[in-house]
């Protein structure tokens, strides 16, 4: 039977809760379904109607980005060699591997599973755990798929347009596909907490690091409606491989009188 525990601390300057991991798996669960109900119920021209909060949460990603985030990664670029840098940035893209296969797999791509399958199995052996691509110095296929691409190509709409709290821009489906995809991390099994733990920020530093020399590219997206239109335009382009039409949504969709006078936050 599995048990649920919720621990609430009140103190006079805050109010702490903390939830176990099967706890936290129900919350995200339960905010998913509610988003997809509440986004079923959405006009075809209001596919932002909790503007304001994104608008709120994407000042302070910007925020949080500009003064914990680049920092780190910078000193991390600063100090990591490259080829080590690189061996980094292999390692977890080959984690990846076993994700899309299995993805590749629920979307009946069985001729994209067998080459993310032997790309995993390459570069597991003969690049020495991921560290060194070989699969990509054979040339073999890569692919990129996981379950949020898989619950779209099954037909489950998006949802509203959503910004999580240090994340960034996402939707319910997005969410679920993140639940989804957990138990496919090999990451997800290690049974040290804090190896688990440090594995992970290493990876979202390693991304943040080689993510620097696009800083012209991040500069444009800190406007909000820029970002969402990236998002989204990229969400559409991988569910449907590259094949999109010229109106994947009608500018009318997302008019708000704030687009014509809204800064970047410097």
């Amino acid at each position: 039977m599995m048990t649920v525990t919720i621990m609430v601390k009140i103190t006079p300057n805050n109010i702490m809760i903390s939830f176990t991991q099967n706890a936290l798996f129900k919350l995200c669960t339960m905010i998913v379904l509610l988003a997809l109900f509440s986004g079923c119920a959405t006009t075809e021209n209001n596919k932002d109607p909790y503007e304001s909060y994104n608008r709120d949460i994407h000042a302070f990603n910007l925020k949080a980005d500009q003064y914990v985030m680049k920092p780190v990664a910078k000193g991390y670029h600063w100090v990591t060699p490259n080829i080590v840098d690189r061996g980094i940035t292999n390692f977890f893209g080959n984690l990846q591997g076993v994700r899309v296969t299995f993805n590749d797999l629920l979307q009946a791509k069985f001729q994209d599973a067998g080459f993310d399958m032997l790309r995993f199995a390459i570069n597991t052996t003969v690049g020495i755990g991921g560290l060194f691509d070989v699969a990509s110095e054979l040339q073999v296929p890569k692919g990129n798929e996981d379950f949020a691409q898989t619950l779209g190509t099954w037909g489950v709409p998006p949802g509203p347009f959503l910004v999580i709290p240090l994340l960034g821009p996402s939707n319910p489906r997005a969410i679920g596909g993140t639940i989804g995809d957990t138990p496919l991390n090999p990451v997800t099994y290690i049974g040290s907490a804090p190896i688990s733990i440090g594995l992970r920020a290493v990876q979202v530093t390693d991304v943040r690091a080689d993510l620097l020399q696009l800083d012209d590219v991040i500069e444009e997206l800190k406007d909000y409606t820029l970002m969402r239109d990236a998002y989204l335009q990229h969400e559409a382009y991988l569910i449907s491989d590259g094949e999109l039409s010229e109106d994947i949504f009608d500018d009318e969709d997302f008019y708000d009188e704030s687009d014509e006078v809204s800064e970047p936050i410097e």
